[in-house]
């Protein structure tokens, strides 16, 4: 922080083009919640957006995931860990939240600044197609045995999962075959239970939810054995 290299990017500035950006297509766009500590501030932004919502809804029931469904788009900052400003989609099932695909932003280096940040964000709502497109393969995706599968990717990502939280979301698994996003699902409630019982710390949250983000791109098949 106290290089030549640093670059400021002061968080209300980034939060209003954010809610600039985004009112422009969902105008009923809502604060949901915030978090702030030493490390991060994170909020995060329901779109209210009924056709959106109403799409990715679809998608879902197309896999056996029944519910309410409401999207929405986070953003972090953070002058250390990831040194990055950056925004993410989400869903909520059911009043249960589900982080999925890519993220967009920028870091806090070089000639990097808010008009950098802000050139970015029309890219926003292309994060749920890109995302919609990989739920998509996952749900078209067979896993012969959802528990096995969980257990096999657990025993070898225990820094991301860990045992104690995952024996007790496997355990209540009731599904023996299904689908990719069976196992992702399963993945993402492994992390949020660990995440829960450490006091929602928000760096905690944003470190394993940037981790998991990753596995929905992941070969669930080659732990299915």
């Amino acid at each position: 922080m106290m290089s030549g290299g640093y670059s400021v990017l002061p968080a209300d500035e980034l939060i209003n083009a954010l809610e600039k950006e985004l009112e422009k297509e969902h105008s009923q766009l809502e604060m949901s919640c915030a978090s702030i500590s030493h490390e991060y501030l994170n909020v995060e932004y329901l779109l209210n957006d009924p056709e959106a919502d109403a799409s990715f809804s679809l998608l879902l029931q197309d896999f056996g995931l029944n519910g309410k469904v409401k999207t929405g788009i986070g953003f972090a900052t953070s002058d250390v860990g990831l040194s990055r400003a950056y925004v993410y989609p989400f869903f909520m099932m059911d009043e249960h939240k589900t982080r999925f695909g890519d993220s967009i932003g920028i870091e806090h280096e070089g000639k990097n600044d808010v008009e950098t940040f802000t050139k970015l964000l029309p890219q926003a709502d292309s994060l749920f197609k890109e995302a919609e497109d990989q739920i998509e393969k996952l749900g078209n995706t067979v896993i012969n045995s959802v528990p096995h599968t969980v257990r096999n990717i657990v025993d070898k990502n225990k820094s991301l999962f860990p045992k104690t939280f995952a024996e007790d979301v496997v355990s209540s698994l009731t599904l023996t075959s299904g689908n990719a996003i069976d196992v992702y699902l399963a993945l993402n409630d492994i992390v949020e239970n660990y995440i829960t019982s450490r006091g929602n710390d928000p760096t905690v949250a944003l470190t394993l939810k940037d981790r998991l983000s990753k596995y929905l791109y992941v070969n669930f098949e080659k732990y299915d054995n």
